[in-house]
């Protein structure tokens, strides 16, 4: 005996299939622009940094600039420090871990003053949801779900 198929069972089931299908990838061209910091995130910061720009600019030609993006270091035995890293490179988008993330590779960095030239990898997770697509990364360790987001302008 062949059983019907109930018709709102398979419209509820292909409303929620395309509700999980609306996280898909994000294109470059809809990357590039100004990121900026949001304030919810300044709650994990220390106070000395809470004032801190917190800007990415990715260009359409896969170059971006950084400023003020804050970054836990941690040394054995002593209290986390959070410094600020600006600098310039390049972007790409690249896919590990089931998630979408910007690569930003530093050719230029500068921490607190100091200049490096030697290239560093930066990666953030692109966040696609309901009110639009963020830019991410977690302070420290990714379990405490501090995480600093960075929105579109």
């Amino acid at each position: 005996m062949q059983r019907a198929l109930n018709p709102k069972a398979v419209g509820i089931f292909l409303s929620f299939s395309t509700m999980l299908g609306c996280n898909s990838d994000v294109k470059p061209d809809k990357l590039a622009g100004t990121w900026l910091m949001t304030t919810e995130s300044r709650a994990y910061l220390p106070p000395e940094v809470t004032k801190s720009s917190g800007k990415i600019v990715l260009d359409s030609n896969g170059h971006f600039t950084a400023s003020d993006l804050p970054e836990e270091m941690r040394q054995y035995g002593s209290r986390p420090e959070v410094r600020l890293d600006s600098g310039i490179g390049l972007w790409r988008l690249a896919f590990w871990d089931g998630a979408q993330h910007v690569q930003l590779e530093f050719q230029q960095l500068s921490i607190k003053g100091r200049q490096d030239q030697h290239a560093y990898g930066f990666p953030l997770i692109v966040s696609k949801g309901w009110s639009g697509t963020t830019l991410y990364y977690s302070l420290g360790d990714p379990d405490d779900a501090r995480r600093v987001i960075f929105e579109k302008q």
